[in-house]
């Protein structure tokens, strides 16, 4: 994402890192603000839903440890699935 020399200083000044500005812009609520500008911020509500999304991802991940698939070479077509053994 590209920013404004303005932006670039306040990032400075402010501590923001680019992946905070990635987080908030992926997953921020968007309000309009005036001068045809949007703004976007982490609410309450969506680090509520964020943090649900995060713990149902570790619960998949966990279940898909040592799991395989196997695909066709379009990758496309699951052939086959198996359990790597440790």
């Amino acid at each position: 994402m590209k920013k404004s020399n303005h932006a670039t200083v306040r990032c400075q000044q402010r501590g923001f890192k680019e992946d905070v500005i990635t987080l908030i812009r992926e997953f921020g609520t968007r309000t309009r603000r005036p001068g045809n500008v949007f703004e976007f911020g982490i609410t309450k509500k969506d680090k509520e839903r964020i943090t649900r999304q995060c713990k149902k991802v570790i619960q998949l991940m966990d279940k898909a440890a040592n799991k395989r698939i196997l695909l066709d070479a379009n990758q496309e077509t699951v052939i086959t699935v198996y359990q790597k053994l440790i």
